[in-house]
């Protein structure tokens, strides 16, 4: 089986064409997108909800081929509710539920841990003990409204830890997180500051999927000189972005990883 992913294309048209282009003429069996999908608004989400009616909804359909996909911290939960509506049936949505392809699960975990952004609508507390004061706490309404919570609200969420718990990931499975694994070459911002989440790695450890897909951190690699890192037995990838297009095509046969290699795509 052949998979092609990538992640955090924030709405770049450009990109996404590149995207297409690259899918067609790889002719694979399945895309996983990592989430980060729609480019950031803080505030009017009508920009996102017009990409997925008038861009991404036809981007999809031109794709024939098995697609998965997560939320990013950066998704308005209105657009996917768009994008729902107009997707035909070869898309499928791993935050809804885990899709098996031969005796392989694919799980979707969008949540990260806390970062500088004021909407914290996919942020919870890293680890259980964890305490979180942040001010302003923003949070957008499925109607796409920004309400201001209390500094210690996210204390009154689950973390991420809890959230793993629920669930059941196998050795032969793939699990797509929007947010990688902390102390890894996947998560760095400098060549000292790692910002990852702690809950992850340790999920990851425990449950030693076949393979990790996250993203988030766009620059990682730039520091850690690698988009690939290894947690145990578990291979994890962050493609990262830059101003070209960052594609992993992965090669699984008999449930191992035969191959995985990064692609850099120009943009046109």
């Amino acid at each position: 089986m052949k998979i092609i992913y990538t992640s955090d294309l924030h709405g770049n048209i450009y990109k996404f064409e590149a995207l297409k282009n690259f899918i067609l003429s790889e002719k694979c069996d399945l895309v996983i997108i990592g989430g980060d999908i729609f480019e950031y608004t803080p505030r009017d989400i009508n920009m996102q909800i017009d990409f997925a009616q008038n861009y991404l909804s036809v981007f999809l359909k031109d794709l024939n081929v098995p697609i998965c996909l997560i939320k990013g911290n950066t998704d308005c939960s209105k657009a996917f509710g768009t994008l729902k509506s107009v997707v035909p049936e070869n898309l499928k949505f791993l935050n809804d539920v885990p899709q098996q392809i031969s005796e392989m699960f694919i799980l979707g975990f969008s949540l990260v841990n806390i970062s500088t952004f004021k909407i914290k609508n996919y942020e919870r507390r890293d680890l259980l003990h964890d305490k979180v004061i942040f001010t302003p706490t923003l949070i957008r309404t499925d109607s796409g409204e920004i309400e201001e919570k209390p500094s210690d609200y996210l204390d009154s969420l689950p973390s991420i830890e809890e959230e793993l718990v629920k669930y059941k990931c196998g050795t032969n499975d793939i699990f797509v997180c929007h947010a990688p694994p902390f102390g890894t070459k996947l998560d760095m911002v400098s060549h000292k500051s790692h910002v990852g989440s702690r809950a992850v790695y340790e999920f990851i450890l425990k449950k030693q999927p076949l393979l990790m897909l996250c993203g988030h951190i766009h620059e990682s690699a730039f520091y850690s000189n690698s988009h690939i890192d290894k947690i145990g037995k578990t291979i994890c990838i962050n493609p990262g972005q830059s101003e070209r297009l960052h594609i992993c095509v992965i090669q699984i046969e008999k449930n191992k990883v035969m191959d995985c290699k990064i692609r850099y795509v120009k943009i046109c």
